[in-house]
């Protein structure tokens, strides 16, 4: 959340500070416009790490998403390597076990059947999406 509870609270006490001596009407509508406030301070965030092939791509193409959102948006991506993104994604090792560090894992080869296989095994969904195409070098 891009708001603290404090900040909230505080919002909230000079509301009904400044309400004093409003009409019902006024009252609404300054609670209404507090709300779309709060509702526009939230900050939806997406966070992958993996293959550094495509990491100038990736960057360029968040950067667009969060310029262009009608929303607020925080995108990162961190070019590791394909194992580090897909371990950091299927997140065996962390604690607690199976919480993944990111929401993306990108790589340049496809998530192994043993992962997906663990993955499964803890009832958690996940699919490919090929989003680009390039030259690799053996």
């Amino acid at each position: 959340m891009a708001r603290s509870w404090a900040a909230f609270a505080a919002t909230a006490a000079a509301l009904i500070a400044s309400a004093r001596g409003q009409s019902t009407e006024d009252k609404i509508a300054s609670l209404e416009a507090s709300v779309d406030e709060l509702k526009a301070s939230q900050v939806a965030e997406l966070h992958g790490s993996g293959t550094t092939n495509p990491s100038k791509y990736l960057w360029e193409a968040m950067d667009l998403f969060e310029n262009r959102a009608k929303l607020p948006v925080f995108m990162t991506y961190r070019g590791v390597g394909s194992g580090t993104g897909q371990g950091e994604f299927v997140g065996e090792t962390n604690t607690p076990a199976f919480t993944p560090y990111n929401h993306f894992g990108s790589g340049d080869i496809p998530m192994s059947a043993d992962n997906f296989a663990k993955l499964t095994a803890q009832s958690i969904e996940m699919m490919h999406v090929p989003f680009a195409m390039s030259a690799i070098a053996i």
